[in-house]
């Protein structure tokens, strides 16, 4: 039963963990703007939101939404303080122990949506290949908030220069679903001229057009390019960072 509204949950929520609207903002990433405008009433939070608020505020998504039930944190969602410490501990451990140290911890929780995902942040290097040897370590994400029924097929890329400053920062953390093919108007990893870039990909008959989203104009241009000189490795569907429209 509904007994009270998502406004006051959230406050409350807020309250308890002695935190501002801004570090909610800051851990979760979604703009302050529209902290403030779920805290006035004006907005309730979209359902990959919800969750992301409750992680952040060690509760769950039914009680925030203001229903007559226990505020504990859903067993589901990401620890977030055991899951740091596992992060700041990682550089002392090999990259298959890191893999290990989050599987313990998905088994230590009975969290099945879980799942480990590759970051690679050297994709510039010479006849880079999404293998092993170039994962440099792995974020776990929750399955269900990307409607991922295969966690295989994703993956991240670590942003290491400003040719998408646009609308990435350097060290975002862009996810990837793996593709050989690309819609028009998408964001995709590819290699054009043995060089793996990032680049928004717009089709023209024969031709991709593969443009660099940075304000550095001199050092990045649009490339135009014959489809068959183009390899698609994956497309994002989402990120880690902030984001610029």
């Amino acid at each position: 039963m509904l007994i009270d509204s998502f406004a006051n949950r959230l406050d409350l929520a807020l309250k308890r963990n002695n935190m501002r609207p801004i570090d909610l903002a800051n851990k979760t990433h979604i703009d302050k703007s529209s902290i403030s405008r779920y805290l006035s009433g004006d907005w309730k939070a979209s359902q990959k939101r919800l969750t992301l608020i409750a992680m952040a505020l060690n509760t769950n998504e039914a009680w925030l939404m203001g229903y007559d039930v226990s505020d504990g944190p859903n067993k589901s969602h990401i620890n977030y303080k055991d899951y740091d410490a596992i992060k700041n501990n990682s550089n002392k451990l090999t990259l298959e122990e890191k893999k290990e140290k989050m599987l313990d911890y998905m088994d230590k929780y009975n969290i099945d949506s879980l799942s480990p995902i590759p970051v690679y942040s050297r994709i510039y290097e010479k006849d880079f290949k999404l293998v092993d040897r170039y994962i440099d370590e792995y974020i776990t994400i929750d399955t269900k908030l990307y409607n991922i029924d295969s966690p295989q097929n994703f993956f991240y890329v670590k942003i290491t220069d400003d040719s998408m400053n646009k609308k990435y920062q350097k060290g975002d953390y862009i996810l990837m679903k793996k593709s050989k093919s690309v819609k028009n108007d998408t964001i995709a990893l590819i290699i054009s001229d043995n060089t793996t870039i990032i680049r928004k990909v717009t089709l023209q008959g024969d031709l991709l057009l593969l443009e660099p989203l940075s304000y550095n104009t001199t050092k990045y241009k649009t490339q135009a390019c014959p489809r068959e000189k183009v390899k698609i490795l994956g497309t994002v569907i989402g990120y880690i960072g902030y984001e610029n429209n």
